[in-house]
Formats: structure tokens, C-alpha cells, sequence
């Protein structure tokens, strides 16, 4: 950093003149210019993640080929359990929690999955046998269901993992808007960037809301048993 001009460095070195702008102006242009390089990419930064959030907090909106051909999302999909082909209209009657995410994801997916497990068993035991909760894996390339099962299970008894093929997958995926995309080379550990939200399902098979990451147990027990709640009164 230069030294402040004093009035001995002025007599001893270089004058300023009319003819010789200021080294001063100089530096501050070029202060400003550092500030503007950090400052854009902070900005395009920002533009992204406000982007996704509008994206993220508006699901319920299917975009280009995303939703069923009505331009509705949800719907009836069927892909495999432990126990063979599984159906969503298996579980008509029940309130249904539809969470996408892998083996080996240990972020979100464990969060997500001590969420559900909390608040399945915040919900009165009266209750609870009319929920039940699916993990959707999002890795074509697991094969082995019953590792997923396992999974899940450790969890909660009534949380169960599903598997299927690529097109099935995109399918099912596509027509509840939700996102994935393998972020692993072919021979490093498997890892996808994806969707983490409890995708909600009413007892008619309907979709109904689409609970974000942050969503505690509470807020989760809440929406449930407000179903549950409104199928006993209209029954």
C-alpha cells in the first residue's frame, strides 16, 4: 500500500500538476473495478438460488414436460417392493407421504427420513396405522430392493423403498415435478443432486401439498392429521 502524500514527499519527489492527473483517481478506479469483479458473480449467484426458490416454492405448477397431460401433478405410478409390484392405489384410503431420494444419500434423505419418523409417531396410535410413507429411489442403477427396505425400515416401520428401471423412474418422477440429476462419474460413489420434499397424497390418491426440506415433524403431524381429521368427519 502507498504511503499518504505528505508535503515532504511532494517536495522531494514528483509534483502534481494540471498536466500529470493524480495517481489517487487512478486508484480508486481501480478499487471499483475489483469491487464490480467480485460483486457480478455474487450477483448471478443470487439470481440462481432466487430463481430455484421461485421454481422450488411453486411445484404445484408443472413446467415443460414435467405434470400428467392435464397439466395436473401426481397420480397413480407403480414401480417394485420388497414384496413384488407396488401400487399407489394400494394404499386408497390412506393418507400416503412420497419421498424421492437414493441409497447412500446420508444428507438430506437422513434428515428427511428422521422428520417422517418423528412425526409418524407424534400422530396418535389411533391414527397411525392410515399413513404410510414411500421412499422413491432415484438410482436406476440399484437393483437390490431389499437393501433399500432395510433402509427404511430402520426407520420407521411403516416407511417402505421402492425401486425401478430408468423410464419408470423418469416417469414417476416427471409427473410429480420433481427433480434429479446424477451429479457422480461411472466409477465414483453414486450421488444425485434432487428434489427432497414430502410429496403428499390424500386418501383418494391425490395429490395435496408438497412439504419442503425445513418442514419439521410438527408441521408434518399438522398436515397429516388435518387429513385424517377431515376424511373422519366427511365419513
Amino acid at each position: 500500500m502507498n504511503a499518504p502524500h505528505t508535503l515532504s514527499q511532494a517536495t522531494a519527489g514528483t509534483h502534481l500538476s494540471a498536466d500529470k492527473p493524480s495517481e489517487l483517481p487512478k486508484q480508486a478506479s481501480t478499487q471499483q473495478l475489483r469491487r464490480l469483479r467480485w460483486a457480478l458473480p455474487s450477483f448471478a449467484i443470487v439470481f440462481v438460488v432466487v430463481l430455484v426458490a421461485f421454481w422450488v416454492s411453486n411445484a404445484n405448477q408443472p413446467l415443460g414436460g414435467v405434470g400428467n397431460a392435464d397439466g395436473t401433478l401426481g397420480g397413480n405410478f407403480e414401480l417394485t417392493g420388497h414384496q413384488g409390484p407396488v401400487r399407489l392405489s394400494d394404499y386408497q384410503g390412506r393418507v400416503v407421504v412420497v419421498y424421492f431420494g437414493f441409497l447412500g444419500c446420508n444428507n438430506f434423505c437422513d434428515t428427511s427420513m428422521l422428520t417422517l419418523q418423528k412425526a409418524i409417531n407424534r400422530v396418535p396410535e389411533s391414527k397411525r396405522q392410515q399413513i404410510q410413507a414411500l421412499m422413491i429411489n432415484i438410482d436406476p442403477g440399484l437393483t437390490d430392493v431389499q437393501k433399500l427396505q432395510n433402509y427404511t425400515q430402520s426407520w420407521h416401520p411403516q416407511i417402505s423403498g421402492l425401486i425401478g428401471n430408468f423410464a419408470e423412474i423418469k416417469e414417476v418422477t416427471n409427473r410429480y415435478g420433481a427433480f434429479y440429476e446424477r451429479t457422480s462419474g461411472r466409477d465414483e460413489p453414486v450421488d444425485y443432486l434432487h428434489t427432497s420434499r414430502f410429496f403428499i397424497v390424500d386418501q383418494d390418491g391425490d395429490l395435496v401439498d408438497a412439504m419442503r426440506h425445513s418442514t419439521t415433524a410438527a408441521e408434518l403431524v399438522a398436515r397429516l392429521e388435518k387429513l385424517l381429521d377431515e376424511n373422519h368427519a366427511a365419513g
